[in-house]
């Protein structure tokens, strides 16, 4: 990961964790990408395959598993599917992008300095609201 400030490279760059359902949850959805890709070549317009495979698919009888474990999924969400596919040809690029957290913790987008200064903030005895907190 490279600091935009002086481009040298961070020391404490950790890599995303990837867990067993999020690599359960990609798999299935390139299985829909492969399937509905298929599906399109049988038909003049990719809309009117994309609206017919996904009338298959969300009736629970075309790719059962893939439906039990993801549930239905609109034509905006297969066609992401589909172009994160192309653009990357990847499996990776279904992985979903939870932030894994352990019970307890929140991962925000505050670094410890952030969170030391908000909390100065909140904790004064002036009292300052969480709104005024937020904008100083």
């Amino acid at each position: 990961m490279r600091n935009e400030v002086n481009g040298s490279c961070t020391l404490n760059y950790k890599p995303p964790i990837v867990t067993d359902k999020a690599r359960q949850t990609a798999n299935h959805r390139i299985n829909i990408v492969k399937a509905a890709l298929e599906h399109r070549k049988k038909y003049p317009t990719h809309n009117q395959a994309d609206f017919e495979f996904l009338d298959l698919y969300n009736s629970g009888l075309f790719l059962p598993k893939a439906y039990e474990f993801l549930g239905s999924i609109s034509i905006g969400t297969l066609r992401r599917y589909i172009q994160a596919y192309k653009r990357n040809e990847s499996f990776d690029c279904l992985i979903p992008q939870y932030k894994i957290t352990k019970q307890g913790e929140y991962n925000g987008i505050l670094d410890e300095n952030m969170k030391k200064i908000l909390l100065t903030l909140l904790l004064h005895q002036n009292k300052f609201s969480f709104n005024t907190a937020i904008v100083s």
